[in-house]
């Protein structure tokens, strides 16, 4: 299931001069203040390693190998880009600002024991050091999310062994294991369908029999709304593709609300081209 150790991807050039620049700039502060190993996670090292940052980016992900580094280096990062004190999330010290119209949040802790040991259980397992880093990095969802990028030297590494395969294969795996992980974030599920629709990429059988096995925690673990958020932001992405595999994975549930019926919301907006916020649109905020 994980690999244990990196393979090493290369400098590569694609991203958008607006991110790249701003990479740059933190990088550049890092190595001014002595950071030494702190990383950009998430979607951008993805994004560049697809040639899609320029619509599939919108904010930048930094961990850190020892704890509290990342967060050191935002609160640096916050004073020389914007001059300011940046917002803190107190339960796990996350630190984020926006600096350009982009928003740039630094990795505290990942949460709560119930939610880092699971977590912590599978990388010991498979003998991998478990450290801030490959915490961040095994508690993505998905392996073409794990790739990262060293302020160091700009490199993208593959932490997995998985990411860039499976990117090429145009696959979706969780990067453990997917029951462990459903446990944990149940919405992956959605997650997955999602970023399957986006991709055209498909989602591996392993992943596949969590969704039948797991679905029924959706309706348990979160509300409607919240539940149809996730639906719209599917929708966005292909619509005629989202009914299908909720009707494939018998998800159905998931487009019903006492309080309203999210296709009357539907007929008022062409969804796929809706900028807005998706959340007025289930809270009744949005106006037509």
């Amino acid at each position: 299931m994980c690999r244990q150790h990196g393979k090493h991807i290369g400098n590569i050039m694609s991203s958008t001069s607006k991110f790249k620049r701003i990479v740059k700039e933190v990088a550049s502060i890092a190595l001014s203040y002595g950071i030494k190993n702190s990383y950009v996670v998430g979607g951008y090292p993805r994004s560049i390693i697809m040639g899609t940052t320029k619509d599939d980016v919108h904010d930048l992900d930094f961990a850190s190998a020892w704890p509290g580094e990342a967060t050191k280096l935002g609160t640096l990062v916050a004073s020389e880009l914007v001059g300011d004190l940046p917002e803190i999330y107190h339960r796990t010290g996350t630190i984020k600002f926006t600096y350009e119209d982009v928003d740039l949040e630094f990795q505290g802790t990942l949460g709560s024991v119930a939610e880092t040991q699971p977590i912590m259980s599978e990388l010991i397992k498979y003998g991998i050091a478990v450290s801030p880093l490959t915490l961040n990095i095994y508690a993505r969802d998905f392996t073409i999310n794990t790739l990262i990028q060293d302020l160091n030297n700009l490199q993208i590494y593959d932490i997995t062994g998985f990411g860039v395969i499976d990117i090429e294969n145009g696959l979706i795996r969780s990067a453990i294991n997917p029951s462990v992980m459903a446990k944990i974030n149940t919405l992956i599920i959605l997650r997955a369908i999602r970023f399957s629709l986006r991709y055209n990429f498909r989602i591996v059988d392993s992943l596949s029999e969590t969704i039948d096995q797991y679905k029924h925690l959706l309706l348990k673990k979160y509300t409607p709304e919240r539940l149809q958020i996730e639906v719209l932001k599917m929708l966005q992405e292909n619509y005629e593709g989202t009914l299908y595999m909720l009707k494939k994975y018998r998800l159905e549930q998931v487009l019903e609300n006492k309080s309203y019926n999210i296709f009357d919301i539907l007929d008022r907006i062409d969804i796929t081209t809706f900028d807005g916020d998706l959340k007025s649109l289930v809270t009744g905020d949005f106006k037509s």
